[in-house]
């Protein structure tokens, strides 16, 4: 199995194109756009569930697209590269954003890993990294996928465009759960800030977490 990621935007443009090729006869570009959102959302509910995470289900049902059009984010469907075409399978979601995070409440030593080398920890407040918002697999499908795979796919994506303009700082909020965060600390991220409650559900909440993509041999 090769996984690889295709951008949720050529996706939905394979929808778009498609309709305007089935128009009978001229359909305003607004029309086209909405029925091609139904479409979409339709087959986000045929191809993908991701179980008991809801909130990961109505953000691609919902806001994916529109988050992806409006470049506020950037979402990745994951395959396999040997098969997809055959089976068209979703393996995953990926979604991957920038995100300017205040470091001015943790702790000093927390501070000195995530600022680059040669600046002070004293006159810098915010530090710019890259967000894996969302990371999940399909539990429609009996495969041998793990969130790790995942996971080393994400990373994989952002060192890619660290070694074109470089970066340090990867962020994530993962779910307090000592088994999902033991997954995200053996890949090189670490605790970092007090926990976040979620807005939605009571009782959810989040462990902020950072990785230092300097620290390469962690990823690799």
């Amino acid at each position: 199995m090769k996984l690889t990621a295709i951008s949720l935007s050529e996706f939905y443009q394979s929808i778009e194109e498609h309709v305007k090729n089935q128009a009978v006869e001229a359909t305003s570009p607004k029309t086209i756009r909405k029925k091609a959102r139904a479409i979409f959302s339709g087959v986000v509910s045929q191809m993908i569930s991701f179980g008991k995470n809801l909130d990961m289900q109505d953000y691609l049902k919902d806001t994916a697209l529109s988050m992806e059009l409006s470049h506020r984010s950037k979402n990745f469907i994951v395959v396999d590269e040997d098969n997809f075409y055959v089976t068209g399978e979703w393996l995953g979601l990926i979604t991957l954003s920038l995100k300017v995070v205040d470091i001015s409440d943790i702790d000093e030593q927390s501070k000195k890993k995530m600022v680059m080398a040669g600046k002070s920890i004293h006159n810098i407040q915010h530090i710019p990294g890259i967000l894996i918002a969302q990371l999940g697999k399909n539990m429609l499908l009996n495969n041998s996928v793990q969130g790790s795979d995942l996971l080393k796919l994400a990373l994989e994506m952002i060192v890619s465009v660290q070694n074109t303009i470089g970066g340090k700082m990867v962020f994530l909020d993962s779910v307090n759960h000592p088994k999902i965060i033991s997954l995200y600390e053996s890949f090189g991220f670490v605790k970092y800030g007090e926990l976040i409650q979620d807005k939605h559900r009571i009782g959810v909440v989040y462990q902020p977490m950072a990785l230092d993509l300097t620290k390469r041999d962690m990823i690799d």
